[in-house]
């Protein structure tokens, strides 16, 4: 699991589905095990009902759409981050991971729009996007992450 967690760190958020319920699962960690922990990781989640966003294991998995109703309510979920700890995704799987540099003027971000799009198009009544970005242990974004040394490649 991300950051290298256990099954019972898992049980002890979950709490049996009365604490959190739904993984947004792109971050800088998520390849931190390579795209095996990353498989390992959405298996775990898929085992014990839990939907996630962000990452998948094709490209069918990261263009469906990721909703939950609540009292009516159609919520869809979208997940992207900025970086993935050195590393990057394998030519031909660029779907493993939503990653964009979110952190750098000028950032095409289309794919972005195109899942907000997609979640409007399956009936969603609002879309939450998770974007995870900026730098850890730092209480504020920095202006610029060119401003930075080169932390995340």
């Amino acid at each position: 699991m991300g950051l290298n967690s256990t099954p019972a760190m898992f049980d002890r958020i979950h709490e049996g589905g009365k604490g959190v319920g739904l993984f947004s699962t792109a971050n800088n960690h998520c390849l931190d095990q390579g795209e095996a922990g990353l498989r390992e990781t959405l298996d775990f989640l898929d085992s014990r009902g839990c939907p996630h966003v962000g990452t998948a294991r094709s490209r069918e998995e990261r263009d469906a759409v990721v909703m939950v109703d609540r009292n009516g309510v159609k919520l869809a979920f979208l997940s992207f981050t900025f970086a993935l700890n050195w590393k990057e995704l394998t030519e031909g799987k660029g779907y493993l991971a939503n990653y964009l540099r979110l952190n750098r003027p000028g950032t095409d971000i289309s794919p972005i729009a195109a899942q907000v799009a997609a979640a409007r198009a399956a009936g969603a009544d609002a879309v939450v996007a998770c974007l995870h970005w900026s730098l850890e242990f730092e209480s504020y974004p920095i202006k610029n992450v060119d401003s930075v040394p080169n932390l995340w490649v």
